[in-house]
């Protein structure tokens, strides 16, 4: 089941691995991709068609846990994803 998470810095991810809530440090939660979308709009007064799409996504593959951006490039997650996802910043 994904999750849908934005940090204290206003970034926000759909993470599709298993995750320990508890370990995620200033970010908020949210039940659907909906009203994830919503949160992003208003922290960053932008419309839901500016944002859509350009969330990160968080995932496994072959060489373990990796943060892809919109346009499919990604990153290796070095430590936990918890940490990775909570402190995030470009």
């Amino acid at each position: 089941m994904a999750r849908y998470v934005m940090n204290e810095h206003g970034h926000f991810f759909v993470v599709e691995l298993c995750i320990d809530e508890a370990k995620l440090s200033g970010c908020e939660l949210y039940a659907t991709y909906d009203d994830l979308m919503d949160a992003v709009c208003r922290r960053h007064s932008l419309s839901r068609e500016e944002v859509e799409a350009c969330e990160y996504v968080v995932k496994d593959t072959k060489d373990g846990p990796a943060i892809f951006e919109d346009r499919g490039f990604s990153e290796p997650v070095t430590g936990s994803v918890e940490a990775a996802i909570s402190q995030y910043i470009m």
